[in-house]
């Protein structure tokens, strides 16, 4: 994909996803793993971000609520999402 773009976003759900349906064939990754990844394909990580609120139980639901809309979205980052996406720029 690298060699037809001079971005590439990868997108994949994680192991929350389990809330909303069965995991069926998707490989589930770390966000620090996906960025690996791109990194070892020779890409620069230019965005690494988590998305969609993970809201499937109360104690969920209640973190959402409560926390700063900073923190919620710290914690998507580091994987708290239903979703982790990297984009990777071709280098050089």
């Amino acid at each position: 994909q690298a060699k037809c773009a001079p971005r590439v976003l990868i997108q994949i759900p994680t192991r929350y996803t389990a809330y909303a349906a069965q995991i069926t064939d998707e490989r589930i990754y770390a966000i620090r793993q996906l960025r690996r990844i791109v990194e070892d394909a020779g890409l620069r990580v230019e965005a690494a971000f988590g998305y969609g609120d993970v809201t499937a139980t109360r104690r969920q639901i209640w973190l959402r609520l409560l926390l700063p809309r900073a923190v919620w979205r710290a914690m998507q980052n580091l994987g708290f999402a239903y979703s982790i996406a990297v984009m990777g720029r071709v280098t050089g």
